[in-house]
């Protein structure tokens, strides 16, 4: 929590299945705190993109099984050129895992055959809720910001 409290900036990255993860995540982050982007986003920008991604930045992955490519390889040059990061992932095999600094793990269980991010879905509430917490008054002051920009459209 801390490090997605300080950093510079913080990268959201998570493919297929897990871009909407990924998506609400860095939403949430956005309304506590400023400089927060979703990596990948748009089709074939991701290379791009991993350029804005500095030492002491944090980058979050969400990936789980059927790892997207795309994910691991941009989460692991993260890991290389001095972002901390953090993985959100479904167990301890998982190739995030290998080189994040910190990683969560949610489960993907469901009683159908494809696998549910209902987990997740609670864990990056959770996180952005403990980050406006670490950040006290910035993220009062966020929100509050937040508040006026949405008095223009009521």
């Amino acid at each position: 929590v801390e490090d997605l409290a300080t950093a510079p900036r913080v990268h959201v990255l998570g493919l297929r299945k897990c871009h909407a993860v990924a998506y609400l995540l860095a939403y949430l982050l956005r309304l506590v705190r400023d400089d927060v982007e979703v990596l990948g986003a748009g089709p074939g920008t991701l290379v791009d993109e991993l350029r804005r991604v500095r030492p002491g930045d944090c980058v979050v992955g969400v990936a789980i099984h059927r790892y997207s490519r795309a994910t691991v390889r941009a989460f692991e040059w993260a890991a290389g050129h001095g972002a901390t990061t953090v993985a959100l992932t479904d167990n301890a095999s998982s190739p995030l895992a290998r080189h994040a600094t910190h990683t969560l793990f949610a489960e993907t269980t469901s009683v159908g055959v494809l696998r549910s991010l209902t987990a997740f879905t609670s864990l990056v509430q959770v996180l952005a809720s403990a980050v406006a917490a670490a950040r006290g008054g910035d993220a009062g002051a966020t929100l509050a910001a937040e508040e006026e920009r949405f008095e223009v459209y009521d």
